[in-house]
């Protein structure tokens, strides 16, 4: 009986080491890269070869190639220099309306060893849909006597127009 637990553990060790490597080498690398909204087609994206290890020499022996999980395809590489950039241009709105964020996902493949690397994509709002103010003056009163660090109700026009100072406040 001991030696059967003992033997359970043994493979149970092992059996999670596997699955640790394996999953190292699936995810060998995650890549972040942010560029704006309605970049035009041919716009550098990065140095992905170089950023992800790869010999740029090998790229196409390799059969470098990307996967999508969206229809589009928005990028790609040029298997002679290793460099991604923008293969169509990319409408923020449309593609992810109404959220804070928006990250394209990429899975980079190559093979001889195969190698998967996941890279985002972060699109970056230019604010090219400027806020429509019901009046064109919007006065904000501020008591003398309110302490430090009062939060107030802002429109949602306003939010959107002191967004990018908030940090800097």
């Amino acid at each position: 009986m001991v030696n059967h637990r003992q033997d359970y553990q043994a493979r149970s060790r092992i059996f999670h080491f596997f699955v640790l490597h394996i999953t190292w080498d699936v995810v060998l690398s995650q890549l972040h890269y942010i560029i704006p909204e309605e970049s035009k087609h041919g716009t550098f994206v990065g140095r992905i070869a170089q950023d992800l290890g790869l010999d740029i020499g090998e790229i196409n022996s390799r059969m470098l190639h990307m996967s999508l999980e969206i229809e589009k395809e928005y990028f790609q590489v040029n298997l002679q220099n290793g460099i991604l950039f923008v293969k169509e241009t990319i409408d923020r709105e449309t593609l992810c309306p109404e959220t804070p964020f928006c990250i394209i996902p990429l899975q980079v493949i190559v093979d001889k060893p195969v190698q998967m690397y996941r890279v985002d994509i972060e699109i970056e709002d230019i604010n090219d849909n400027s806020p429509v103010f019901s009046s064109s003056v919007n006065n904000l009163l501020i008591s003398e006597v309110r302490p430090a660090g009062s939060r107030f109700r802002l429109k949602q026009q306003l939010i959107q127009i002191l967004e990018p100072f908030y940090n800097k406040l």
